[in-house]
This record gives C-alpha cells, sequence and structure tokens, in this order.
C-alpha cells in the first residue's frame, strides 16, 4: 500500500483518538494537583536531566495526553492519580511513552517495569485541543535491546524506532483492562 504523507502511514497503522476540551481541562486541573504534591515532597525527575520548570511541565502534560489517549481508546478509566506509585502501570497494565515528534522513538530505560509500552504521539491543535496517534506498542524486552541503545542523549536510554512497533490492534488484552470497561469513571 502507498501512503501520500508520512502522517497517513501511522494514522493507518495506529490509532488517531481525538482529545476534546473538557477531557484537557480536566487533565491540565490534574497536571496542577500532581505539581503542587511533588513540590511539597520534593520529588525530582528520575534521569540526570535537570528540564525548566516551563520543560518540565510541557513534557508531563505531553505524557498525560497519551495516557489519556490510550485510556480512550481502551475504554478503560484513566485514574488522574495525584500521588507517585511506580509499581503502579499507566494505563490497564500498559506503560505509555509521549512525544511532540511524529517521528520520535519509544524511549525506554533498563529500570522501567516489564510491560507492554506504547508510544503515543501528541499533537496541539489548541490549547485545549489535541490529537495524539497511538503509533503501535512493543514489549519492554523487544525494546530494550542493545541495536537501540543510546548514550548520545541527555539520559542514556533504549530508542525503538515506530518501524519495530506491533500494530495497536494487536496490544494484549492485560488483566487490568479486562476488568473494567469505564473511560474516566463518570
Amino acid at each position: 500500500m502507498t501512503y501520500r504523507t508520512y502522517e497517513e502511514q501511522h494514522i493507518r497503522k495506529g490509532r488517531l483518538v481525538p482529545l476534546m476540551p473538557h477531557e484537557v481541562t480536566r487533565l491540565r486541573e490534574h497536571a496542577e494537583q500532581v505539581r503542587r504534591n511533588a513540590q511539597q515532597i520534593g520529588a525530582k525527575h528520575r534521569h540526570a536531566w535537570k528540564p525548566t520548570s516551563e520543560e518540565e511541565q510541557r513534557r508531563q502534560l505531553v505524557g498525560w495526553l497519551g495516557e489519556l489517549a490510550l485510556a480512550k481508546h481502551l475504554g478503560v478509566p484513566y485514574g488522574f492519580a495525584t500521588d507517585y506509585d511506580k509499581t503502579r502501570h499507566d494505563v490497564a497494565g500498559v506503560e505509555v511513552r509521549s512525544t511532540e515528534h511524529f517521528n520520535g522513538h519509544l524511549i525506554t530505560y533498563p529500570d522501567d517495569k516489564a510491560a507492554p509500552f506504547v508510544l503515543a504521539l501528541v499533537h496541539r491543535i489548541s490549547f485545549y485541543k489535541f490529537d495524539v496517534v497511538l503509533a503501535g506498542w512493543i514489549d519492554l524486552a523487544d525494546a530494550n535491546t542493545p541495536e537501540h541503545w543510546r548514550t548520545d542523549m541527555r539520559a542514556p536510554g533504549y530508542f525503538t524506532p515506530q518501524a519495530a512497533l506491533h500494530p495497536l490492534a494487536t496490544l494484549p488484552n492485560t488483566k487490568q483492562k479486562r476488568g473494567s470497561n469505564l473511560w474516566l469513571g463518570n
């Protein structure tokens, strides 16, 4: 099959999930609460990177937009947790990595927990509207391979190209997903 654009290729392989203003508003409110909680406990970024406050806020929002899009796509509640629990998965037993770079890689690290990982490509349409392409998924063991390891970045890690991802339609049905059929719980 021939694709007219690079974007069209990824939308066909993955899933386009539009996020509406009311969803983004709720997520922005959630983000502010998480930031306040993190400041109170003195939380720090887990890698050597020292982002500015603005960079950190943007990175967090992009990550949560990807998680919200996957929850919406799977039809499961998005927890909006304000505390950090390193044993908790992002969404329904799955980890989500998000980027604003449409040709970006799925980035994982040696200390990530074993799980399927989904790559979310986030595109801002307006302050309160985003489109997210869930580009595909891969198990951590298949992502964390020597050919994906890079040390020329701010934090060394495994950079898995989108071509190595499985189509989203083949994402395994986790136990957490089977137990829920509501999105946002309301």
